[in-house]
């Protein structure tokens, strides 16, 4: 019994210390940045500053750490799988591309801290075209029809005038509780910064 509460103190402690990490995630500036600004440097370097405040990793990696610091039942060997983030007022079937970017953060993120999760869009095969060669599918036929999923990481978006708030969620995968919960506004210039593919090879027209 002694060795049990060792183990879940320590556990308790490691949450808190993740927890209280990601509060100063997306903090305007450290003592080591205000330093650089009181020495007068060039405008470049604050820019260079201020650059990972329109990462939205760093926004997905605050989200993660408070899911991660009030997540229930959820045990070490459990198996997530992260899902599409789509618009509250939607139809829950679409998602926009800074919204992709969230779920693959995610995948990144639950994996750096050693949580299992699953890429369930992989084949297990790969399919060579002269295009390139593809592991991944978005046609559910040529996917596993049976995922050792325990829990799904999901979530919504709603618009704001001046960004987008992000809810997300842990939610059982047999029992759709909710077993965690975290919210962020992630800035309208960092949801600008993530660009469709579609609209990366247009160019502007110079003028006179």
């Amino acid at each position: 019994m002694q060795r049990f509460k060792r183990i879940t103190l320590s556990s308790f402690l490691i949450l808190n210390t993740i927890a209280c990490s990601s509060m100063t995630e997306v903090d305007p500036y450290s003592d080591e940045e205000i330093a650089v600004l009181q020495q007068g440097h060039k405008y470049n370097r604050l820019i260079g500053i201020k650059k990972r405040e329109r990462d939205l990793n760093n926004y997905v990696k605050t989200l993660t750490h408070e899911l991660v610091s009030n997540m229930t039942h959820v045990k070490p060997q459990s198996v997530l799988a992260s899902s599409s983030f789509v618009y509250v007022d939607g139809d829950f079937l679409s998602m926009p591309t800074f919204a992709k970017q969230i779920q693959e953060s995610f995948i990144y993120e639950f994996h750096k801290i050693g949580q299992p999760i699953i890429e369930f869009k992989s084949t297990g095969f790969i399919r060579v075209l002269p295009e390139g060669d593809f592991a991944l599918s978005t046609d559910y036929t040529e996917l596993k029809s049976i995922q050792p999923i325990d829990y799904i990481l999901t979530g919504t978006l709603t618009e704001l005038r001046d960004g987008v708030q992000v809810n997300a969620k842990v939610v059982g995968a047999k029992s759709h509780a909710v077993v965690a919960a975290a919210q962020i506004i992630i800035p309208r210039e960092v949801i600008d910064n993530v660009i469709p593919t579609a609209t990366k090879g247009e160019t502007i027209k110079l003028t006179n």
